[in-house]
């Protein structure tokens, strides 16, 4: 299982920047990524209302069926192959929460490659075409580059 260090903002929004599979070292990397006075987190912490660790839902995708679905065994993934990427929590996935937060997406480095090129396709070209071969999400959604666990994005980990 996984977790993650959440900032619940006043806007409504659940956000991370950390992930990891234990919650010390969750706190460790918050506190040791914050005191640095330049650390993005001081210009947004007047928005936290509250810091709490809690897991981050792990999906992965199934290129046979196009879908993602709940992922039931961290521990049988293919690392070499494939990494953990971070989408938001979108209408198509099963879990839905109350407030906008982010998810872990697990998929092969081609899949998640793929899918980054639809995405800039779509943003960039208005006469493109919509390949079949990919779901619809894959040019309607975001998603990042590599989520590194026990890493902290300043950003977030939508923009790692």
């Amino acid at each position: 299982m996984y977790y993650a260090i959440w900032y619940y903002s006043i806007d409504g929004e659940k956000s991370t920047n950390v992930i990891s599979t234990s919650v010390d070292k969750l706190w460790e990397i918050q506190y040791t990524s914050i005191l640095n006075s330049a650390c993005y987190y001081h210009k947004y912490k007047c928005r936290i209302f509250r810091i709490t660790v809690e897991p981050i839902q792990c999906y992965k995708y199934n290129c046979e069926n196009k879908k993602i679905e709940c992922l039931q065994n961290i521990d049988e993934l293919d690392m070499l192959n494939g990494a953990f990427y971070a989408i938001d929590n979108y209408p198509f996935l099963d879990f839905v929460p109350n407030v906008s937060s982010e998810s872990l997406l697990y998929m092969l480095k081609e899949d998640q490659e793929q899918w980054i090129n639809c995405y800039k396709q779509k943003r960039d070209s208005a006469d493109f075409k919509h390949d079949t071969n990919y779901p619809s999400f894959f040019y309607t959604e975001a998603i990042s580059n590599i989520v590194i666990p026990d890493t902290y994005y300043e950003e977030g980990i939508m923009n790692a």
